[in-house]
């Protein structure tokens, strides 16, 4: 094959074997570096490969070897680069050599002349070409002093040489003033350094405000994204985030970022998810129980009160409210101690005056302390509040807490709201007055409950109408709050739920003032069953007679001690409108309960009738009511035959008067050395009825004289007029 070298057009003779080439070495790159910057170890060359036939070779690629010599033949190379590709089209190549082996400046200043091989294959190596100016910039490192031995250094130059180029305070903020003082002193690099100089460039700073920006291809090697450098982390799949979280982003290394979807909600999550519809959101106020004084110039603070809040839930914001009375404000300190121990100063001697009202909240600045720690907690403990007084006023008493409370804004763990009204609590949460009007379904015995701030009350038994021991219900209220239209008579119910194989019987009056009257006990008036001193009765539940109806007999059920209630009447057997009836502010679980405790109950307040409207057959003058009476159980009023067992078998218990197991009384058992000489309703003392029970007994209970289970009692009079009274029965509800 023809081969032939030639540079710039020069032709090599033709009997050369196998290839030609035509070599030209670049130069431009290399002259565009500054004097000072380092020059890369590489040419750029060019070539023509042909055959020996004169054309091209064809296109593709072939390895060759270049070597750099100190003179056009003979010798060693100072330099080589074997294997170097060279691809050909048309027999044009363009290379850089130096890619794999650099070029070190000081080969090339070592040489005085430099010459150029290159042999292709495992052909000979082409005539060498002599290399001009174009490698010898890299000699420029050596020569500006970057390698060299023997050179002028900086400080041998006297520093009016550099004055037309730099002035050292441009310079100070880059390079040490004692380096660059002897050389720069004027300002003709201003236009280079100043921020206003790159206005001409770049308008506000922005990448796209850039003249001339680069495109994709200056920063990638193709354009293509997977080329790009410094990519961007890619999304690390086939993780999760756990159960009960969900992806909320990713994180710049490409990781999951991950979420409580409620906690990301934030606290009204609920509220939020059904429209406002349903909300744990609740205020609540934790108030003091009792005021409490605080001493006169006691600086220790031994007076304190403490409240105990109950587990409400997460707090989200709270405060503490305060009122007193006192000599002079401006002594006073008032710390709060939280469960732990932790003081929080409220107040301290800040104002003056004789009386202070504070409302401090929970992101207050406080003189000692920072209540903020309790955000995102459960405030349930010991909150005690102490205060302090610095100041003499006379001694004694300074001054009285009035009240004082937590009030809380939280998120509830144990109650949710429907439309802000109706409260759902879970089934075995505690009914006190932070779930009050809170409602309830028991699954087990298919009971609605509401609490009423201090007990759980059925309203309602699914499925329980009282028509049938299998349909049971839980009393006689349950069933009139269930059907509106029900009548009275015969029900069977289960007070205790569940299976209903221990369900009764009992009588019940749905008309009187509202109805839902479940019968406890009838009496006959004159009769000694069921007296106060029929011990075994009411202590010992001896049964007696049939509580399924209102025929007249003496008689005790099972209703007895199975019966929640607040309310209670006393009502004619024959006539339903002469009825006397009371509520108690609390619900008892039953009669019996009462009875058993012990202790008079004489909280009840009257909801309709009297004493008078009961029904009787003696004379009106002697049934008018002492506007004083009062309602409850085990009434008395003062000591007689205290050996004996008192009411229903309790000794501590007096015999006095009519001492029933529930009735009215215009006297406090409690009190009972003070007789009541001076009752003057309607004029004259022994005009009304100062004792009203059943369950009663009056007079030598031991012998039995007059112990009637019915009776009414005139100061004075006696219970003459017990034996007027027709039979009774008792109710409750």
């Amino acid at each position: 094959m023809q081969r032939s070298m030639s540079v710039r057009g020069r032709r090599w003779p033709a009997w050369l074997k196998n290839y030609a080439t035509l070599l030209t070495i670049l130069s431009a790159s290399l002259a565009a570096w500054p004097a000072l910057a380092l020059v890369p170890g590489t040419l750029n060359a060019e070539g023509v490969l042909s055959s020996s036939g004169g054309g091209p070779v064809a296109d593709g690629s072939y390895s060759a070897t270049f070597a750099l010599y100190a003179a056009q033949a003979g010798g060693s190379p100072v330099w080589s680069e074997a294997g170097v590709a060279v691809n050909t089209k048309g027999g044009q190549f363009s290379l850089v050599l130096g890619a794999k082996t650099p070029l070190a400046a000081t080969t090339v200043s070592a040489a005085s002349e430099l010459w150029l091989g290159m042999a292709v294959g495992t052909d000979p190596e082409l005539p060498r070409m002599q290399l001009r100016s174009v490698a010898y910039a890299l000699a420029a490192q050596t020569a500006l002093g970057l390698e060299c031995s023997g050179c002028i250094k900086a400080g041998s130059l006297d520093a009016s040489v550099l004055q037309p180029f730099a002035k050292s305070t441009d310079l100070a903020p880059y390079a040490k003033t004692t380096d660059l003082g002897g050389y720069s002193k004027t300002t003709d690099l201003a236009d280079y350094v100043k921020a206003s100089s790159l206005a001409t460039v770049a308008g506000t700073g922005a990448y796209k405000d850039l003249g001339g920006a680069p495109v994709l291809a200056a920063v990638a090697t193709s354009g293509a994204y997977a080329d790009l450098k410094n990519l961007p982390a890619l999304a690390k799949l086939g993780g999760n985030c756990g159960t009960g979280l969900f992806v909320k982003g990713l994180g710049a290394d490409g990781s999951l970022v991950c979420a409580d979807p409620f906690a990301a909600a934030g606290p009204d999550a609920l509220s939020k998810l059904t429209g406002g519809l349903l909300t744990t959101l609740f205020t609540e106020v934790a108030p003091s129980t009792a005021p409490f004084d605080f001493k006169d110039n006691d600086p220790t603070g031994s007076a304190y009160g403490t409240i105990t809040v109950p587990d409400l839930g997460t707090c989200l914001d709270f405060s503490v409210t305060l009122a007193l009375t006192t000599k002079d404000a401006s002594g006073l300190i008032i710390r709060l101690f939280d469960p732990n121990n932790i003081e929080y100063r409220l107040y301290d001697k800040s104002q003056t005056g004789t009386a202070l009202s504070l409302t401090v909240a929970a992101a207050d600045k406080l003189p000692v302390g920072d209540l903020t720690t309790w955000i995102g907690k459960n405030l349930k403990g010991n909150w005690t509040i102490t205060v302090a007084d610095n100041k003499a006023n006379g001694g004694g008493i300074d001054g009285t807490v009035s009240a004082w409370a937590v009030n809380i804004s939280m998120t509830s763990t144990k109650k949710v709201a429907l439309g802000g009204n109706l409260v759902i609590a879970l089934d075995g949460s505690d009914c006190s007055t932070y779930q009050r009007g809170a409602i309830r379904y028991l699954k087990g015995t298919n009971e609605l409950q509401v609490c009423n701030g201090s007990g759980w009350q059925t309203v309602y038994v699914a499925g329980g109408d009282g028509s049938a021991q299998a349909k049971a219900a839980k009393s006689c209220k349950t069933i009139k709050d269930a059907n509106a239209s029900a009548t009275s008579g015969t029900y069977w119910v289960d007070p205790n739920g569940g299976a209903n194989t221990d369900a009764f019987q009992v009588y019940c009056d749905m008309t009187t003032q509202g109805g839902g009257w479940t019968l406890i006990a009838k009496l006959q008036a004159n009769n000694a069953n069921l007296n106060r001193s029929d011990v075994a009765r009411w202590r010992q539940k001896q049964y007696l007679g049939s509580i399924a109806n209102l025929n007249v007999e003496d008689a005790l059920g099972l209703s007895y001690d199975s019966i929640p209630f607040t309310d209670v009447m006393i009502r004619s057997i024959a006539d339903s409108t002469k009825a006397l009836g009371w509520r108690h502010p609390e619900q008892f679980n039953s009669v019996f309960a009462v009875v058993n405790d012990g202790n008079p109950v004489m909280d009840g307040k009257k909801l309709f009738g009297s004493i008078q409207g009961l029904e009787y057959t003696g004379s009106a003058s002697y049934h008018n009511d002492c506007s004083t009476l009062k309602f409850g159980f085990l009434m008395s009023d003062w000591s007689y035959n205290m050996g004996y067992p008192g009411i229903a078998g309790h000794y501590h218990l007096n015999h006095g008067h009519i001492g029933a197991v529930v009735g009215a009384s215009i006297y406090d058992p409690l009190a009972y050395n003070a007789h009541p000489y001076n009752v003057t309703d309607n004029g004259n003392w022994s005009s009304c009825i100062t004792d009203f029970g059943m369950g009663a007994g009056y007079y030598d209970l031991a012998s039995g004289v007059n112990s009637y289970n019915l009776q009414g009692h005139w100061w004075g009079q006696g219970n003459t007029y017990s034996s007027d009274f027709k039979p009774h029965a008792l109710f409750v509800r």
